[in-house]
């Protein structure tokens, strides 16, 4: 919702199968952020936070390396305080992330800038 109708048409009109799964990816980094993660995390749902570490994509894992050692650290510990502030770095970088490849598309920029763009926004 945030992102808006330019979001939906921005994903209508990606014509390379690769960046569709790097928008997608980053799109899903900035809404689980925003709210499943902080609430499975407030709630202390152990189960569900394994569920959703063991279903990350192999893209996501290249695009947010960050996370297995947030993730590792909160199951050794049980400690969710270095999760916690991934989770909000996170949110506030794919947010910027999101925007920035809305407005390159919004710009007519290439396919081929915008998925470098995202490539170079490993975190």
């Amino acid at each position: 919702k945030q992102l808006g109708k330019a979001w939906k048409v921005l994903l209508a009109n990606l014509s390379s199968s690769r960046l569709d799964l790097l928008v997608r990816a980053v799109k899903d980094f900035y809404a689980d952020t925003l709210f499943m993660l902080p609430a499975l995390l407030q709630c202390n749902n152990h189960a569900s936070i394994h569920y959703y570490a063991a279903n990350m994509s192999a893209l996501r894992k290249q695009l947010s390396p960050s996370f297995l050692t947030a993730y590792n650290d909160w199951y050794e510990t049980d400690n969710a305080t270095t999760l916690f502030k991934w989770t909000e770095d996170n949110h506030k970088h794919w947010g910027n992330v999101c925007h920035s490849v809305l407005q390159m598309y919004l710009n007519d920029e290439s396919e081929a800038d915008i998925e470098r763009f995202i490539e170079t926004k490993i975190l």
